[in-house]
């Protein structure tokens, strides 16, 4: 068995725990494995901090560096590289061979430095997907020689032979010399890790939680009809996608729709290649389905902005709904599933309207996700079906464990945090002057980028109207492509890092607004505002 030189954390992801001890128990001695080295590269006056999933030693061989990838699918394109987790969701993110290959070419130059008395080090690279079964290479960068995927991991020898093949590694160190290499790489300490590192950190644990979370949809399996009701956080939205996810496995034609037209956009991008779900917002699905239908209605879709703002909220609210009956009636399209989230802000009319989409209204299942925490406008939501008892969710597994507490201190939820523990606590922005808001909120979302080196595409600047959204988009932010929206347009989603930017002094605190805008944070929170609004949210001293 090979030599593990330092045991692997009981936080480590489940993927990295199957890696390890398939090296342990694949590789013969006298390879060496070290697991999660982090390093430091500096060019010039900029530091990157950086990780080797797991570093292989070999005297004969030299190093290897493989990266892990625990996700459930893997895909490269024109638009880059994407990765689904186990709950269904895609996120963009960086190469993982770019990854492995500069992990390895950083780590050679910190050996060259640190002992040149060894003179060249062989050094190669691999990736690790051991939760699906790889076809072939990913392009140039990718060969399938440095590929190991789940049904290698039981022969990972083999693998690594392959890899040192590939890269042509060559070695001849003493006893004496490998000890130098493990001493000078497992020595070599990072004092603290970046804010962005943390960041990234916490996020991948969030997006790596259990699948516990889906338990509730096992019990909901025979149901035909269901309402399950939770707080921001408790993931709602994802257990909508992974209960429309197996729906479709189940061979269901299934529809899945939501009130804002962000969240939607979102949901449609989810299921982009599968014909077999309509997946968006409720109003762009009443009009898809009445352009097809050919419906009269069509022209004042078209001539909309030319109505009153009474005339506007009736079309919207009741005649377009109205007419879903016939559109589906004519386009004989119906569906096997129904599946709403942020069910709070559809009405009891549109509901039953809804069901006219099914197909077997008594047997095809129609499930609603909500909280009426969330619903901003309007009477209280009412159910569409009286004598149906909500299941209930109490816990927080979007954000992480200071955020879930915040958010919890503050509105006095009965939740339990399953987000990860992190050194990130909410913090407080204060702002001198009602001018100086914006001022603020600019400065702070920019040293994130600047001094941090957060991605903007890592940060959501959230405000409570429309007015301080517009300002804070039409300058330096907007030019710089950070994603600047109100909290009504961004529910039902999130974001590793969240600035909630709070009114001016004289206009009080929406406890709505201030509630679902702190819980889009998965990771990191700053909230901007003046001295007067930090009691009401719960926060200590200035920032």
């Amino acid at each position: 068995m090979a030599r593990m030189v330092n045991k692997i954390s009981v936080d480590a992801p489940e993927s990295e725990k199957v890696v390890w001890n398939a090296l342990r128990v694949g590789l013969p001695e006298p390879w060496a494995v070290i697991h999660s080295l982090n390093y430091v590269a500096q060019s010039g006056q900029k530091r990157r901090e950086g990780e080797v999933d797991f570093l292989l030693i070999h005297p004969k061989v030299g190093i290897i560096a493989l990266e892990a990838k625990g996700d459930a699918e893997v895909r490269n394109g024109p638009e880059g590289w994407a990765f689904k987790n186990h709950k269904g969701e895609w996120r963009k993110g960086k190469s993982p061979f770019e990854q492995a290959s500069t992990g390895a070419r950083e780590l050679n130059t910190f050996l060259s430095k640190e002992a040149p008395e060894l003179g060249k080090v062989p050094f190669g690279h691999g990736v690790v997907f051991p939760s699906f079964t790889e076809e072939g290479s990913r392009g140039p960068e990718a060969p399938r020689e440095i590929i190991i995927d789940r049904e290698q991991l039981s022969d990972i020898e083999s693998c690594v032979k392959k890899i040192i093949k590939r890269f042509d590694l060559k070695a001849d160190f003493t006893p004496e010399q490998i000890k130098k290499i493990i001493k000078k790489f497992t020595s070599y300490k990072i004092s603290k890790r970046s804010l962005k590192q943390v960041v990234d950190d916490t996020n991948q644990e969030i997006l790596d939680l259990s699948e516990s979370q889906f338990e509730i949809l096992s019990l909901l399996s025979n149901q035909t009809r269901a309402i399950i009701e939770g707080p921001a956080g408790s993931g709602k939205t994802i257990l909508a996608i992974e209960c429309a996810r197996r729906k479709l496995q189940e061979g269901k034609k299934v529809l899945l729709l939501c009130f804002n037209e962000l969240l939607g956009k979102h949901l449609k991008e989810t299921f982009f290649d599968d014909d077999n779900i309509w997946a968006g917002s409720f109003h762009e699905f009443c009009q898809e389905m009445a352009r097809e239908a050919g419906l009269e209605i069509v022209n004042e879709i078209d001539q909309i902005d030319t109505k009153t703002e009474e005339a506007k909220s009736r079309f919207w609210q009741i005649d377009l709904p109205e007419s879903l009956p016939d559109a589906i009636y004519k386009n004989e399209k119906t569906y096997d599933a129904l599946i709403i989230d942020e069910a709070q802000d559809f009405t009891v009319d549109w509901i039953k309207t809804l069901e006219h989409c099914l197909g077997d209204l008594k047997e095809d299942p129609f499930f609603l996700f909500l909280d009426q925490k969330q619903k901003f406008e309007g009477q209280d939501w009412e159910s569409p079906w009286s004598k149906q008892k909500p299941y209930p969710l109490t816990e927080n597994w979007r954000c992480s464990e200071p955020i879930a507490e915040k958010v919890r201190s503050i509105w006095g939820e009965e939740t339990t945090s399953k987000g990860p523990a992190s050194e990130l606590k909410p913090e407080w922005v204060e702002a001198e002057t009602d001018d100086g808001i914006i001022e603020r909120a600019i400065e702070c979302a920019l040293s994130l980028f600047i001094e941090e080196e957060l991605e903007p595409s890592q940060i959501v600047v959230l405000t409570g109207n429309t007015a301080l959204r517009d300002e804070l988009k039409n300058g330096p932010l907007g030019d710089k492509k950070f994603r600047v929206e109100t909290v009504r347009r961004y529910k039902g989603l999130d974001a590793e890092v969240v600035v909630l930017v709070l009114p001016e002094e004289s206009k009080p605190v929406d406890p709505k607004i201030a509630y679902v805008g702190m819980s889009r944070a998965r990771a990191l929170l700053r909230v901007v505002g003046p001295k007067s609004k930090r009691k009401d949210l719960n926060f200590g001293g200035k920032k």
